[in-house]
């Protein structure tokens, strides 16, 4: 009888035994689903929204520099270019905006364009506005240029100049002095500016 109820026990203990093995290998199974199906998922990629501090400085120069219209591509142009120097220049892009066209930043100008440098994102009329001119026909069309700077920041517009990569840009004045720093033209399109990019160095860089 005791040897009987020994025996039970024992294949009692053996099912038991044999049952928490199958369990733990469909644990085991079940973990690896689930991290097979996280390497599956696709990766959020977050983006961080720019400060207005940007958006505002960028979108003055592209009014600036290149007009109220923002289907010639200047501007789509001007904010790349502006983030690979910052990027080379080790600095941000804000500051370099600031460093690059710095006279639309500057409030002690007194010239007929000192206003660029009031052009501010709650869209006032700017100090120094043309009295001959109704601002409010401008708001809407600088706003406009405000949307524009986000959406290339995002990646939603492309750069015309493509692959190009210019390190400048200019007004035909710049042609001359731009020819004597040997720098070459480089073709972005129907644009109002003109866009160069200046000798590399064997690494990949601009000279400057």
């Amino acid at each position: 009888m005791v040897g009987a109820v020994l025996g039970e026990e024992g294949g009692v203990r053996h099912r038991i035994g044999h049952a928490l093995g199958i369990a733990a290998v469909l644990a085991l199974v079940a973990c690896y689903g689930a991290i097979l199906r996280g390497y599956a998922q696709p990766t959020a990629v977050v983006i961080a929204e720019p400060s207005d501090a940007l958006v505002e400085a960028l979108a003055r120069v592209c009014a600036a520099e290149a007009g109220w219209d923002t289907s010639t591509g200047d501007c789509a142009a001007i904010v790349p270019l502006l983030e690979r120097r910052a990027s080379l220049l080790g600095v941000d892009t804000l500051t370099m905006t600031r460093r690059y066209a710095n006279a639309h930043f500057d409030r002690r100008r007194t010239d007929a364009r000192r206003w660029t440098a009031y052009l501010e994102l709650a869209a006032r009329e700017p100090r120094g506005w043309p009295r001959d001119l109704d601002w409010n026909r401008f708001r809407d069309r600088w706003l406009a240029i405000v949307e524009h700077v986000r959406a290339v920041l995002r990646a939603e517009v492309a750069d015309p100049c493509g692959e190009a990569r210019p390190d400048h840009w200019g007004g035909p004045m710049d042609d001359a002095r731009a020819r004597r720093a040997g720098l070459r033209r480089v073709d972005c399109g129907p644009t109002r500016n003109r866009f160069w990019c200046v000798p590399r160095r064997r690494g990949g860089g601009p000279t400057s």
